[in-house]
């Protein structure tokens, strides 16, 4: 019997090669990834995968090659790709890494590369201030973007209350909501603020504008801006009241200085006071020692007092004088008067009269008016 030899063929195709890219997604702000390569079965001979760039995704290493051994699956060999830049703002996008290995056949891999061109809002007044009345009285707020966008970004403003104000000093428009259309940079419309007015003198008031923005591709927020209301309102004036009292034949009597805002005023207003050591009654004897001091007037309340205590006695005096003096004002009013109020120290009785006559200026910033009591 004779011996034969039978020969096999292979009928298997050279295996597909399968690449790899991890991490699957990368920034275009220099993100990267590596590239591996992996064969469907072991091949009789060599392979070499050579990975191909993707201009305006992604660009590939100066080594590009991948080459898996006769025999192998896998290669330790890896690619590096980066991901290409750029100043647009957009969707994550979407690349195929692929490359080719000859009579192979190459399985590309899924790469998303995200956006790192963020848009930010920026908030604009047609005025840094405004007036509690008038034609400038309002504001209006509108919003930019440093770079335009492929969809619409919403932008919602609001006003809170900053230094010295308060949230009905002012009033925003019904329409709240500015839109910068896809593409562009601006907003339409705009949003409003007004003053409300009042008859009160007040420190300038500061207004804090901010805002919220939506983009559903992302959107960094605006800053807040500040906004001032000037306050147009007249400081009002101080004046002192030129009281009379009886003395009495013992214990003690109040002479009660009204001190007097000539209007309302918004500021809480201080203003010194002394005795000027000019009247006809004796401190100490006549009347307490008025020590000098400061009256403070409250905000909104417009009046004080400051009150000299009269001693009584039985010693028939002539009718006396205490000359209270007011100074220095605080910011909120201008300086008042210099009077001398009368004191009734003697007991017959009688109908008082008051006399108001004008002394002379002795200082520019002040004026000083004296009040006698006449017996009859």
């Amino acid at each position: 019997m004779t011996g034969a030899s039978l020969r096999l063929a292979d009928d298997d195709g050279a295996p597909a090669v399968a690449l790899s890219v991890s991490p699957s997604t990368i920034s275009e702000a220099g993100g990267t990834a590596s590239v591996s390569a992996a064969l469907a079965y072991a091949w009789r001979v060599p392979g070499a995968v050579t990975v191909r760039a993707a201009p305006g995704a992604y660009s590939v290493g100066s080594d590009a090659t991948i080459t898996i051994a006769a025999g192998s699956l896998t290669s330790p060999d890896r690619v590096t790709i980066t991901a290409a830049d750029n100043t647009r703002h957009e969707a994550p996008r979407s690349a195929t890494v692929t490359g080719t290995a000859g009579a192979f056949h190459v399985n590309g891999a899924a790469l998303t590369i995200t956006d790192d061109d963020v848009p930010t809002v920026t908030l604009a007044l047609s005025s840094a201030s405004m007036t509690e009345s008038g034609a400038s009285n309002s504001a209006t707020v509108t919003a930019s973007l440093d770079r335009a966008s492929p969809v619409d970004t919403t932008v919602t403003v609001s006003a809170t209350p900053g230094t010295n104000a308060q949230s009905s000093d002012y009033t925003l428009s019904g329409q709240r909501v500015l839109t910068i259309p896809a593409g562009s940079r601006t907003s339409t419309g705009a949003v409003t603020v007004t003053a409300a007015d009042n008859a009160l003198d007040e420190p300038d008031k500061r207004v804090t504008v901010w805002a919220t923005a939506a983009n559903r591709l992302g959107v960094t927020p605006p800053a807040a801006t500040s906004l001032t209301i000037t306050d147009d309102d007249p400081t009002p004036s101080l004046s002192i009241s030129s009281p009379t009292v009886l003395e009495g034949d013992s214990g003690s009597a109040s002479l009660n200085y009204a001190v007097t805002l000539s209007a309302a005023s918004g500021r809480r207003v201080t203003v010194n006071y002394a005795d000027a050591g000019t009247g006809t009654a004796a401190s100490g004897t006549d009347y307490t020692a008025l020590a000098a001091g400061t009256l403070t007037v409250a905000a909104g309340v417009g009046r004080g007092t400051i009150t000299v205590s009269v001693t009584g006695d039985t010693t028939d005096d002539p009718d006396e004088t205490v000359v209270v003096t007011l100074g220095s004002a605080s910011a909120g009013a201008t300086i008042g008067l210099e009077v001398a109020g009368g004191l009734r120290l003697a007991d017959g009785a009688g109908r008082v009269e008051v006399e108001t006559r004008p002394r002379g200026m002795r200082d520019p910033s002040r004026r000083e008016m004296r009040v006698g009591i006449r017996l009859r």
